[in-house]
């Protein structure tokens, strides 16, 4: 499934073309867009775009109940050697919904 990322994003200058599922992105922990999707560390807003889920237990993340001194950074600082992120994922295909590793 491919569908066109949104202009304007905040933070997305790396992110252009068309975001992708399963093994087309990988980040730099070689983690891939199923996984992202899956444990609901990327999701799609209202908006149409492609954000921190609630599983990203990022700084940001108000319902995270991990130490702050043991967040993650945000999904920007897990680019890969193209410079792509997670942003560069769908999130959109319904697999949050029966992943079985989550929940």
């Amino acid at each position: 499934i491919l569908q066109n990322l949104s202009d304007g994003r905040e933070d997305d200058d790396e992110v252009d073309g068309e975001c992708v599922n399963g093994d087309a992105f990988k980040d730099s922990m070689d983690f891939n867009c199923t996984l992202y999707e899956g444990a609901h560390w990327c999701e799609v807003n209202d908006e149409g775009k492609t954000v921190e889920g609630p599983g990203w237990c990022s700084d940001l993340n108000q319902e995270c109940d991990v130490l702050a001194e043991r967040r993650w950074s945000r999904h920007r600082a897990f680019k890969n050697q193209q410079g792509r992120w997670a942003k560069s994922c769908c999130c959109n295909t319904g697999l949050a919904a029966t992943y079985p590793y989550e929940g």
